[in-house]
């Protein structure tokens, strides 16, 4: 309960005082989920007689997780990160001149860097049709990008070296995540 909690708080506040460790105020923040009916609405920790600032949207292991009106954390975001990850190393490995690999190379690098990064986590999301077809409208796009195609061409690359649809991957991930 919050009593508990800041009991705990008011411990590790001492614990600092005692062997000269100082908390940074700005970089301690609270992350309530309260499940169920509460009396508590805005709860409240305090640490060096100031507040603690609440957060409404956590990162735990490349997850986004946003509060939601009803107070719920949800993944709806999630998919967004994926696709800024997806171009973060497309245009590193652009840079690095992977365009002047072999062509298996550059699938190759595709297929074991690109395509996980994207693919991480997203077996947890609920996704729309469009929302999968736009992730495999990005794949498709980073596999261009990759070879310095334009990205108004015809994408024959995914039949050429039989890469499949980022929505297939997803849905096989989220089988292999309830055989487990």
């Amino acid at each position: 309960n919050l009593k508990h909690l800041q009991t705990m708080v008011s411990h590790c506040e001492k614990y600092g005082q005692d062997h000269g460790l100082k908390f940074n105020h700005s970089k301690t923040k609270t992350q309530f989920v309260i499940s169920g009916k509460s009396d508590i609405k805005n709860p409240v920790l305090v640490l060096n007689n100031s507040k603690i600032p609440q957060q409404y949207q956590l990162t735990h292991l490349g997850f986004q997780w946003k509060q939601k009106q009803n107070k719920q954390l949800n993944l709806s975001h999630h998919k967004d990160t994926r696709i800024s990850e997806l171009w973060a190393i497309t245009t590193s490995l652009i840079a690095s001149g992977i365009r002047n690999c072999h062509p298996n190379i550059i699938v190759s690098l595709f297929n074991t860097i690109i395509v996980p990064k994207l693919l991480y986590g997203l077996e947890l999301v609920q996704l729309t049709k469009s929302e999968k077809e736009n992730l495999n409208a990005q794949a498709r796009m980073c596999l261009k990008s990759l070879f310095n195609i334009s990205k108004r061409s015809r994408n024959h690359i995914h039949r050429l070296y039989n890469i499949p649809d980022i929505s297939k991957l997803i849905k096989k991930c989220k089988i292999n995540l309830f055989k487990q």
